[in-house]
């Protein structure tokens, strides 16, 4: 009985940690401040729902 792994082999060369410096570019729309505050108190008070599971706007 043969025994395969998915991880059966390291790869070629060495994994590079990304980059988290903050991106830097154009000033945020006008309302990125209201996305922002939205989001961190759905995430806050456990409130949020997928879109896609129909928890669109109530």
């Amino acid at each position: 009985m043969a025994v395969r792994t998915a991880c059966a082999h390291a790869p070629d060369t060495a994994v590079v940690a990304p980059a988290y410096a903050p991106i830097t570019g154009g000033l945020a729309p006008a309302n990125a401040r209201l996305y922002a505050e939205c989001i961190g108190h759905a995430a806050a008070t456990g409130d949020y729902r997928r879109a896609a599971d129909g928890g669109g706007m109530s």
